[in-house]
């Protein structure tokens, strides 16, 4: 979380002194940005697939217990299911978050290369595209969660 703040930080303090960063500080950032963005979307997939791996795990028990149960296992087969869908829309959404905000970041400090009203269509532009990621994300992570609940 630390590590989320400093390009936060950074990004506030520059914009508070009004001063555009050198291009060698701009391709700095852009790379620390970069390598940011990449450790939590490792992080987030590592997450994901362990919650993806856990779930399917409840799967294979779910259908063992189908051979050795009656009808009854068929429900928790369902049920077993449909939590995986569950799990991975989640999994998926937070991928897809984290992704967008690294996006993000990286964009918002290709911004600091440029001053006053470039500067500002720039940031403008990060922040639309942003949203718009998070839109879809957001979207495909409903769609999969109401597929789940019918199942």
């Amino acid at each position: 979380m630390f590590r989320k703040m400093i390009p936060i930080t950074a990004i506030a303090v520059l914009m508070l002194t009004g001063c555009g960063e050198t291009p060698s500080e701009t391709a700095d950032d852009v790379s620390e940005a970069r390598e940011d963005a990449a450790q939590d979307i490792t992080a987030t997939r590592e997450d994901a697939d362990q919650s993806i791996n856990n779930a399917q795990g409840d799967v294979v028990d779910a259908r063992q217990d189908l051979v050795r149960t009656d009808r009854n296992a068929v429900n928790e087969v369902t049920e077993a299911e449909a939590e995986v869908m569950t799990t991975t829309a989640h999994a998926n959404y937070d991928v897809a978050k984290a992704e967008a905000e690294g996006r993000n970041t990286v964009a918002q400090e290709r911004c600091d290369a440029f001053t006053g009203a470039s500067k500002d269509s720039c940031v403008s532009e990060a922040e639309m595209t942003l949203a718009s990621a998070m839109a879809v994300a957001t979207s495909a992570r409903d769609t999969a969660l109401v597929a789940a609940e019918r199942h």
